[in-house]
């Protein structure tokens, strides 16, 4: 008796499991526009350090941002990559795991200095 309740119940979770909507592919297109910064975290802690931040995503995978990092110049257009929900810059050591994208607010997330940083951006 025991095993058929728990037969049963394993059999629940996979169907509820295998028909759960899957995480949507971001794609370029839907990056389209300029983004400003309105929290960013370091490390889990809301920091302040990159207030005024943007990203300019063009219509040709290509992205101007102000972030400051050695290898960006913000006054010039970097074309990007993204896969598997991944964005990034190509010709840089950079990169962004995009974690939810609605109309108006992207959250994204990478790695700063051996800091993890959270960037939520609106439209």
């Amino acid at each position: 008796m025991r095993f058929s309740f728990l037969y049963v119940l394993f059999c629940c979770i996979l169907f509820v499991v295998a028909c759960s909507d899957p995480k949507p592919e971001i794609v370029s297109t839907d990056l389209v526009g300029d983004w400003t910064l309105t929290k960013a975290e370091r490390d889990s802690k809301e920091t302040a350090t990159l207030v005024g931040l943007t990203f300019q995503f063009k219509q040709d995978d290509f992205i101007r941002l102000n972030l400051p990092h050695p290898e960006l110049d913000a006054e010039k257009d970097y074309k990007y990559e993204i896969q598997d929900n991944k964005l990034s810059i190509l010709n840089a050591d950079l990169s962004f795991d995009l974690i939810e994208l609605t109309e108006d607010q992207l959250v994204m997330k990478t790695n700063l200095q051996e800091n993890e940083f959270t960037f939520w951006l609106s439209k």
